[in-house]
């Protein structure tokens, strides 16, 4: 599943989490969610600057 949300599936990972509570009280499965996210945004970020 972290691989999902790393390969930018994380909104709708993140929204079913919230709808579902699906794993939304394991910590440890939280903070491993919330690194792919940051890991995904930084991507995003350094992809969008090495297209200008």
């Amino acid at each position: 599943m972290h691989a999902i949300a790393l390969l930018s599936g994380w909104p709708g990972a993140l929204i079913a989490q919230q709808f579902l509570r699906h794993k939304s009280v394991k910590a440890e499965f939280r903070q491993v969610f919330w690194a792919t996210v940051v890991l995904n945004v930084i991507a995003f970020v350094g992809i969008s600057i090495w297209l200008k």
